[in-house]
């Protein structure tokens, strides 16, 4: 498609090894000579452990030049889809965790609500 400029969205999560989102993300931005952006969403319900957790992959994304932008709203579902429709993101880059638990089976992942709500994004899930 002509005119079509590719922009990449990494969510950085605590808990979550980053380097192989970010690396993936700058290789695959340098092929398609594009944007990589990052966002972390930061909850209510965080512990100061997550949010400190939180500071050497927002450091390391930081140091390979990627924009990231710290967004808070009470459904980081909602609040990742609406950052990257407003910056026309066209990749998001995401890490599962395997762990199931009863919300998970009822309600279905967070990755699995953000695939189905990002249709016109594609979503690319590293497990952990």
């Amino acid at each position: 498609m002509r005119g079509t400029h590719e922009r990449f969205l990494i969510v950085l999560t605590p808990g979550f090894n980053a380097d192989r989102m970010i690396a993936t993300a700058r290789h695959n931005a340098a092929r398609f000579h594009c944007d990589v952006l990052a966002v972390y969403v930061e909850q209510q319900s965080f512990s100061e452990k997550d949010r400190r957790a939180m500071e050497e992959p927002l450091s390391q994304a930081r140091a390979t030049g990627v924009r990231v932008d710290v967004l808070k709203g009470p459904d980081p579902v909602d609040s990742i889809v609406q950052y990257a429709r407003s910056h026309a993101i066209t990749q998001i880059f995401v890490g599962q965790s395997p762990r199931r638990d009863w919300r998970t089976r009822l309600f279905g992942s967070p990755v699995s609500r953000l695939v189905r709500a990002a249709r016109e994004m594609d979503v690319r899930v590293f497990p952990h």
